[in-house]
């Protein structure tokens, strides 16, 4: 004979609360805080996204599920302008007045991505003869060689760097369609801020968050969750835009979908190790694409092909 049920036990992650999203921002946040470069995606538990990476042309986005996108943020160089002319002109007038010898603008493309202190302790260790095992730089030259950089670059932000082609007509579009807009960079904000007045892109961004802090920068997703916070907007409803796969990896791992450009300053075959949901030779590609999901019901399929390339 069955005895009266007089009690229940029930689990709570996955059967009273769906605790997966919380959990995941919280691991990410401490990889971050930890310099672990270690950050749970979507799909690496879930299976929500494929792991095969990308192998998609440019122009063409992947089947995924369409969320209603209501802002997009951004990074700023190789992204939204081209800074490498300067950024190249600031370091070889940091090398040369350290009795080095300048490097090549191609040379310097190579160096960029982690932060300007990065970019010039490299820049130094390379001109100088050092190798990744053994730095040439002593380090009481390091606060010099920074210091030297940081003023010259200050003063020379947008000498010879552009803004690409089709970057204020695609802000603008987006803006005027109710899209909100943001930069997320790891670029300094002693820099960055400055460089986007000096462009006139400013007055489109909703803000700006620059990586001031080590361990805010991408990969990391710290500063791309923080913006969702600012915007008001779920993950799955931002869109973030990057030339390089540390922004790939950074979207995904937030919640947001990812949208890369074939142009600015990814490192050679590093795009094609991540899936972004989408692959642009043009910004200005990207917006029909988040117009048309702006309007979109979540749960309705999506592809669009033909972007021009």
């Amino acid at each position: 004979m069955s005895q009266p049920l007089r009690a229940l036990i029930f689990d709570v992650d996955g059967t009273l609360a769906d605790t997966e999203e919380a959990h995941r921002q919280a691991f990410n946040q401490a990889s971050g805080a930890f310099g672990l470069d270690r950050y749970w995606t979507a799909d690496r538990y879930t299976g929500r996204r494929s792991r095969r990476p990308y192998g998609g042309q440019a122009g063409e986005f992947m089947q995924v599920k369409a969320q209603r996108i209501r802002a997009v943020a951004f990074d700023l160089d190789g992204t939204l302008i081209d800074t490498l002319p300067d950024l190249a002109a600031a370091v070889n007038a940091t090398l040369v007045a350290l009795g080095g010898p300048p490097l090549s603008a191609s040379r310097v493309k190579e160096l960029v991505g982690d932060g300007a202190d990065q970019l010039i302790l490299r820049a130094v260790n390379e001109s100088m003869g050092g190798t990744a095992a053994r730095m040439s730089i002593e380090p009481t030259q390091r606060p010099v060689a920074l210091d030297h950089f940081f003023r010259f670059y200050s003063e020379h932000l947008f000498v010879h760097s552009r803004l690409y082609p089709d970057t204020v007509q695609t802000l603008r579009e987006l803006a005027g369609a109710g899209i909100r807009l943001c930069c997320v960079t790891n670029k300094s904000s002693r820099f960055a801020l400055p460089l986007l007045e000096l462009t006139g892109l400013a007055p489109f961004m909703a803000f700006t968050l620059c990586a001031d802090r080590t361990e805010e920068r991408k990969p990391s997703p710290a500063l791309v969750l923080e913006a969702c916070r600012r915007l008001g907007a779920a993950p799955d409803e931002v869109l973030y835009v990057g030339d390089s796969h540390t922004d790939v990896v950074a979207a995904h791992a937030a919640g947001c979908l990812a949208a890369a450009v074939t142009f600015g300053y990814h490192k050679h075959g590093a795009l094609e190790t991540v899936r972004a949901d989408a692959v642009v030779t043009r910004l200005a590609d990207i917006v029909e694409w988040v117009l048309q999901r702006s309007n979109a019901t979540a749960g309705e399929p999506g592809q669009i092909h033909g972007a021009s390339t």
